[in-house]
């Protein structure tokens, strides 16, 4: 198995930690959103 990294030092390139930022962000505001409906309904 040869491992090519095409100038990748074993990191994340900028792309996949912005879409991982992403991402999270949207994750984190769909729970923030339920988790205030929630309270208000009850």
């Amino acid at each position: 198995m040869s491992r090519q990294t095409r100038g990748r030092q074993g990191g994340f390139t900028l792309l996949e930690v912005l879409a991982a930022f992403v991402v999270f962000v949207l994750v984190f505001g769909a729970v923030l959103e339920t988790l205030s409906m929630a309270g208000r309904n009850a």
